[in-house]
């Protein structure tokens, strides 16, 4: 989770650690700076897993709280919108799997819990599970999606991320409805196609957007 801060400024958030690809040259070297700067790297030799896994939190009440002006905390007290989230997870986890990638373990969350957990548990029991790994972090704090629309930035990480989704669904032959959605609502919003306060604090209007409901 990133903040805004003023240009030259870094401010370390939380101290769980840095994930580096092992192929790349500058990866060891790299690795002693940053364990001289105590942030804790962690090689990993799967350099795309690890990229898809981390990805898997980003995703995470990013778009959602951008399009709906809803925190964290809000959207996970609303049942529609908790099953919006673990599809767009189920979603990306589908891609993964197709891809031959595994979810690892990043530093300081332990999120081969995820893949089982979203897959086979009920939404309510999934939903505790996604809090405590990441509940602590989000709570009422607006994520970067939010941070870059209001920001007025015309070109928002969503494409990166989402979007990502949805770009290797269309290649695998993979359905990706409810990333799609929110690639494409978010997109809409930064570009002004529609009003910033068009879905401000109202769900529904979102879910009505999605033609297969998620969940059903």
């Amino acid at each position: 989770m990133r903040s805004s801060a003023a240009v030259g400024d870094i401010t370390l958030q939380h101290r769980r650690g840095m994930g580096l690809g092992a192929a790349h040259p500058l990866t060891p070297r790299l690795s002693l700076a940053l364990q001289e700067a105590k942030l804790n790297p962690r090689i990993y030799q799967d350099t795309a897993s690890m990229k898809w896994s981390k990805m898997l939190t980003n995703l995470v009440n990013n778009a959602t709280s951008a399009i709906l002006k809803m925190t964290p905390v809000e959207i996970f007290r609303d049942r529609d919108l908790v099953r919006l989230e673990l599809a767009q997870l189920r979603e990306t986890l589908n891609i993964m799997t197709a891809m031959g990638l595994q979810v690892v373990n990043v530093p300081g969350l332990p999120l081969r819990l995820l893949d089982p957990a979203i897959r086979n548990l009920p939404d309510g029991l999934s939903k505790h599970l996604l809090i405590g790994l990441l509940g602590d972090r989000r709570g009422k704090k607006m994520p970067s999606f939010y941070l870059d629309l209001m920001s007025g930035k015309k070109v928002g990480e969503v494409e990166y991320l989402n979007g990502a989704v949805v770009r290797y669904g269309v290649r695998l032959g993979i359905p990706t409805p409810v990333n799609r959605l929110l690639t494409q609502t978010l997109t809409a919003l930064i570009n002004g196609e529609y009003q910033a306060e068009r879905f401000d604090h109202q769900p529904g209007k979102l879910l009505d957007l999605l033609a297969v409901k998620p969940g059903g």
